[in-house]
């Protein structure tokens, strides 16, 4: 991520927040027989979050993150 550095002090906390939300989601997942119901539920009501849907999109936009920046890594364009 190139532009890193012109990103606004929000822009930064929330992407933060949201790369915690995601390794959270990840630890809990991956522990046997995690529900990704029960998950979301635990995630909602430590981090003040009303949707679940809002639990998937951030999932979303940090992976889509991750592959950017790997591909960035390794010279290739999405």
């Amino acid at each position: 991520m190139g532009s890193a550095s012109l990103l606004t002090p929000y822009i930064k906390a929330r992407r933060d927040k949201e790369q915690r939300i995601y390794n959270d989601y990840q630890q809990l997942i991956s522990q046997p027989e995690a529900m990704p119901v029960v998950v979301d539920s635990i995630l909602m009501k430590k981090y003040n979050i009303k949707s679940r849907s809002t639990i998937w999109s951030i999932r979303g936009r940090v992976q889509q993150r991750m592959l950017q920046s790997t591909n960035e890594l390794n010279g290739k364009s999405l």
